[in-house]
């Protein structure tokens, strides 16, 4: 019988090295564009999280027949959704939530309702003087109600959350800053 070569298949180091190396250079430049996708989708996250919530508000307040608030503490960063204080001790059903530490919640300060919440006094003092929507129990939004929320993250990408034309409800909409 005669000799039989058996060639290795495997890898050289030099060959791993240079795939190790272009693997380095790819995520390198893949990298920064990736945080700026995660950061958006932190901003619309969040976003859809405030719809979902106002949708909530507007169906407890018709199923329950008492109007429903939801609130926002630009200074806290936090918002929330309770019925209308002085219908019940407590709600049990209220919630709260944080908003993303890298997000900033506004409420525009040439809003047509930043003027009527001036004048009203809560009748909960905790949030006496913060924005809120209040959704009444014929599903409606009151007039009191901010038009737009807006929430920016730290590139300044705006997602606002507007009423809509009939006013009934609010959608969704996105400015991204030049």
């Amino acid at each position: 019988m005669g000799k039989s070569f058996h060639s290795s298949s495997g890898f050289t180091l030099i060959e791993m090295i240079l795939v190790m190396a272009l693997l380095v250079i790819a995520v390198s430049l893949v990298a920064p564009h990736l945080s700026g996708f995660f950061r958006g989708r932190i901003l619309n996250s969040e976003a859809r999280q405030m719809m979902a919530l106002m949708h909530q508000g507007q169906s407890r307040a018709v199923s329950a027949g008492m109007p429903m608030v939801m609130w926002f503490d630009s200074s806290q960063q936090k918002y929330g959704l309770e019925e209308e204080p002085g219908y019940a001790d407590k709600d049990p059903d209220a919630v709260e939530f944080k908003l993303d530490e890298s997000l900033t919640l506004e409420i525009p300060a040439d809003d047509p309702s930043q003027n009527s919440m001036n004048d009203t006094t809560s009748k909960d003092p905790e949030r006496a003087g913060l924005p809120q929507i209040t959704f009444l129990p014929d599903g409606t939004i009151a007039d009191t109600s901010p038009r737009t929320v807006n929430i920016k993250d730290p590139s300044n990408n705006t997602i606002s959350l507007t009423q809509t034309h009939d006013r009934n409800d609010y959608e969704i909409a996105t400015t991204n800053s030049q």
